[in-house]
């Protein structure tokens, strides 16, 4: 067959594995001629193969948005002749009627290959606005470690749990910007060419920096470093929060009710001056201080409250009585 294909100028190339869109030209026909036999075929769809013909024909004889133009004109020329085209519309000219015939066919098909490019580098030009920079998992080079995808579930077993990707795989060429040939690390023999698609690069992890690392190590471990190169209290604190504030222990919550009735029941009086034991004789004026009566402190009873009302508990964990 490679005699034949040379002799024809064929080239012949494989697909790839799992990857449609490297044979996109032939699933998107096959995807538009299944929808289409999916409206002929109704009932008894045994017989989907007798209703090929129709579903081509109305195929190549719909306009085609990119190339703005139908494909049986393209192909022949002209349009394709339908059974009411015979019965409803004048009689048309033949070959041998025109004897130029063959010179307007070239004509016209050379017309309308012109705008059929036209269009095509416009559309293709529309597309490349749409093209978005690939993830970091896709910059992929020679070199790099890679997993491939292979969605493969054994029998009898679940495919949301199976481990999809095999590997790791070093990528060892590169044939076109979405085609790799990669080489398993412990099985040199297994090598595969494969798309972009099915491949995930394996990134790099990145270990997070230690406290110890931004340390200066001494020259040596006798040194002595002064108090003056030591950080203060404030700067550790910045550079290493706390995870809590520190926790201060304010005392029980009796003791602080006696502080608060001790502040509350303190008076506070002022000096009393007696004027009229001033000494004529001299400018010293006696001051009396007031007699404080000694203060009580109140005895507050508190009582221990259980909450949600559950019944006092010893330490074993048992009820208490009361």
């Amino acid at each position: 067959m490679m005699e034949v294909y040379k002799k024809l100028g064929i080239s012949k190339r494989h697909t790839l594995s799992y990857n449609s869109r490297s044979n996109g030209v032939v699933e998107k026909l096959n995807k538009t001629l299944i929808d289409s036999l999916s409206h002929l075929v109704t009932q008894n769809q045994e017989v989907w193969c007798e209703q090929i013909p129709l579903a081509l024909m109305a195929f190549r004889n719909a306009y085609h948005r990119t190339m703005h133009e139908k494909s049986s004109y393209l192909l022949y020329g002209r349009d394709i002749v339908m059974p009411y085209d015979i019965i409803f519309s004048d009689p048309s000219r033949t070959y041998s009627d025109t004897p130029s015939y063959a010179q307007q066919l070239v004509n016209r098909l050379q017309s309308s290959f012109a705008l059929v490019k036209d269009h095509l580098e416009r559309a293709a030009d529309e597309n490349t606005k749409y093209n978005k920079e690939l993830p970091k998992t896709k910059q992929i080079s020679v070199g790099d470690l890679v997993y491939l995808h292979t969605p493969r579930v054994k029998v009898h077993t679940s495919r949301k749990l199976a481990m999809q990707n095999q590997g790791p795989f070093r990528v060892v060429n590169q044939f076109s910007p979405v085609v790799f040939e990669i080489q398993h690390i412990n099985q040199p023999t297994n090598k595969q060419t494969v798309h972009l698609n099915r491949i995930v690069k394996v990134m790099e992890i990145k270990v997070f920096p230690d406290i110890h690392d931004d340390e200066i190590n001494p020259t040596s471990q006798n040194e002595i470093v002064s108090q003056n190169d030591m950080p203060y209290e404030e700067e550790i604190q910045k550079l290493y929060p706390p995870y809590t504030l520190p926790y201060k222990d304010f005392g029980d919550d009796q003791q602080i009710l006696f502080r608060i009735s001790d502040d509350t029941s303190t008076p506070t009086i002022p000096p009393v001056t007696n004027v009229s034991d001033r000494n004529k004789s001299s400018n010293v004026i006696q001051v009396q201080s007031p007699v404080i009566p000694p203060l009580k402190t109140p005895a507050v009873q508190t009582q221990r409250r259980y909450p949600y009302g559950l019944r006092p508990r010893d330490i074993n964990g048992f009820v208490i009585n009361k």
